[in-house]
């Protein structure tokens, strides 16, 4: 992923988002990547998302950890269906609206930064 999109993204859900925040932009974290019989555990640069208030089922101070290969996934996946959004992401220009999106779609529609 673009590192200069990513910082834009954070900006944008630093400046619009108040129930979810930006708790880290450059943490990184263990996950298990299932490869055959075996599993091996990779360091992956996330994105740390923490809940400002009740969430859901989810308390206060509750965090995600959204890996950035899931962020580019989203972004990917949206830019082969809406040429507009494609444009925006090709020159650091996303819109609060499609920061929501591509969270979300990150999340698996467990997140919803409610930027509106």
């Amino acid at each position: 992923m673009d590192e200069k999109l990513y910082r834009q993204m954070v900006d944008v859900i630093r400046k619009y988002s108040f129930q979810i925040v930006v708790a880290d932009a450059d943490c990184y974290r263990e996950f298990t990547s299932v490869s055959g019989e075996a599993g091996d555990t990779l360091l992956v640069r996330c994105l740390a998302l923490q809940a400002s208030y009740p969430y859901g089922n989810y308390p206060r101070g509750h965090r995600w950890f959204i890996p950035i290969c899931d962020l580019h996934r989203a972004i990917r996946e949206r830019s082969e269906s809406d040429i507009d959004f494609m444009w925006r992401a090709k020159r650091c220009g996303l819109n609060r609206y499609d920061v929501e999106r591509v969270v979300a779609a990150a999340s698996h529609d467990i997140i919803h930064l409610h930027m509106y």
